[in-house]
C-alpha cells in the first residue's frame, strides 16, 4: 500500500473511532444525502444572487458564498 492509502486508511479509523462513541453513530445515506442537497441549494441560491437575474430580497439575510461552500463541504 502506498504511504497516502496508509494515511487514508488511519484517518478514516479515527473518524469511525470518534463517531461510534455515540449512541446516534453515522446518520443514513437518505440522511445525509439529504442535508448535503439541501445545502447545495442553499449555494445554488447564493450563487444565482451573486452572478444570476434573480436579486435577493431586502428582507432576506446576507449570506456569502464562502460561508455556504463551507457548509457544503465542512457537512
Amino acid at each position: 500500500m502506498t504511504n497516502s492509502h496508509n494515511d487514508l486508511k488511519l484517518m478514516q479509523e479515527r473518524v469511525d473511532n470518534f463517531i461510534s462513541q455515540f449512541e446516534e453513530g453515522y446518520f443514513s445515506p437518505l440522511a445525509m444525502t439529504a442535508r448535503m442537497t439541501e445545502e447545495l441549494g442553499e449555494l445554488a441560491r447564493e450563487v444565482n444572487h451573486y452572478y444570476g437575474e434573480k436579486a435577493k430580497k431586502s428582507s432576506e439575510k446576507e449570506k456569502l458564498i464562502e460561508e455556504e461552500l463551507g457548509d457544503l463541504f465542512l457537512y
